[in-house]
């Protein structure tokens, strides 16, 4: 499993189906709980660069920042909802739930 593990990253990352059901199979083998993101589709929260976001970041799985924005991978659509009426009660005028390119 350590060919697929992304130390900087804190996840393991696999391209195809077979490897990640073995993968699985030994982290249930093992008692170990994983949280298992097949399309990030819906799971990103979008901010403006300069926007509060503490929050958001302790309960994000990853971040990357742009020279715009910054990109919240969230663990379910239920994290995506519970921050937005936040997010809009702070004033940040262009929050985004969505997809990221």
């Amino acid at each position: 499993m350590l060919d697929y593990y992304n130390k900087d990253q804190y996840r393991f990352e696999f391209k195809s189906i077979g490897p990640r059901n073995n993968a699985l199979k030994i982290l249930e083998q093992n008692g170990f709980d994983y949280d298992l993101v097949e399309d990030f589709a819906g799971h990103i929260l979008k901010l403006p660069k300069f926007s509060m976001y503490a929050p958001i970041l302790k309960n994000s799985i990853a971040t990357k920042e742009t020279a715009t924005e910054r990109l919240f991978l969230m663990k379910d659509l239920a994290a995506v909802h519970f921050f937005m009426p936040t997010i809009k009660s702070w004033g940040n005028s262009s929050p985004h739930a969505g997809s990221c390119r």
